[in-house]
């Protein structure tokens, strides 16, 4: 689990209508935290009583990667490998999903075929299709047996109750950063379209229901988006403009917004 420092919104505001606007955003300016929900959003209340909602905009493969990060950083690893499975999961639904969406005008039909592939290796065989079929290169297959040698690690942490080493969970970790960083280039410049669509659409998807997921009046709050980078940086430039995996794992996740929770 992740959580977030913010300033309240509804005082913020307060301060941009009554101060002049070289204190907008003033350092002084009071942050909360809240911790992100399986909605991938919080929600938070300021000493003044005003609650606040929040929606990040990133998508859940990010999320849970840096998640992992987290968990890698404080010495659980078997919770850094099921977080880093995870991710690798959602992308390749993601992936699937943006592909789609490059000329299609929504998901439905997708999300009806993908209602048959819930079990992971046939998830892994619909991103194995949907690349050969657009996008294949050569290196796909070395790329995709790279990624999969820790599946057995993967399954003796879920299924038996293995405890990895560092060494163990930090190499199945970068081989999940350099395969998505990789396949999100792919999106980036080929399906550009496509990632614009998936992303709006789950943006609307999580705002629309975010009320009453948290457990606040719509008319007792005031809502907002923040976006804060992720060590998969879909918003980001091409991977030879990220950071490398060793960097990765010394940058602090969020930068000022969003930190680990401390055990």
């Amino acid at each position: 689990m992740l959580k977030m420092m913010v300033p309240c919104m509804q005082c913020s505001k307060l301060r941009m209508e009554n101060s002049p606007p070289e204190m907008w955003g003033s350092k002084s300016e009071k942050h909360y935290e809240g911790y992100v929900t399986d909605q991938i959003s919080f929600s938070i209340l300021c000493d003044q009583g005003h609650t606040s909602v929040v929606l990040l905009q990133v998508m859940r493969f990010e999320l849970l990667f840096d998640q992992g990060i987290s968990a890698l950083r404080k010495g659980n690893y078997d919770s850094a490998v099921l977080r880093h499975s995870a991710a690798r999961e959602k992308f390749f639904k993601f992936y699937c999903r943006v592909v789609w969406l490059q000329d299609h005008g929504d998901c439905s039909l997708f999300d009806e075929y993908w209602k048959h592939l819930r079990r992971s290796e046939r998830q892994v065989g619909a991103f194995v299709a949907t690349n050969l079929a657009l996008r294949a290169t050569s290196d796909f297959p070395k790329d995709l047996q790279k990624l999969k040698k820790g599946d057995t690690l993967r399954n003796a942490i879920a299924h038996s109750g293995k405890i990895p080493c560092l060494n163990e969970a930090k190499e199945y970790a970068e081989r999940t950063y350099e395969f998505i960083s990789k396949y999100c280039d792919q999106l980036k410049v080929h399906f550009p379209k496509g990632i614009s669509k998936e992303t709006l659409r789950v943006f609307k998807e999580q705002s629309a229901n975010i009320h009453d997921q948290l457990g606040v009046s719509r008319n007792s709050i005031s809502g907002t988006t923040v976006s804060v980078p992720t060590s998969i940086g879909l918003n980001h430039g091409l991977s030879a403009e990220r950071k490398s995996f060793e960097e990765v794992l010394a940058t602090d996740i969020g930068g000022k917004y969003m930190y680990p929770i401390k055990s």
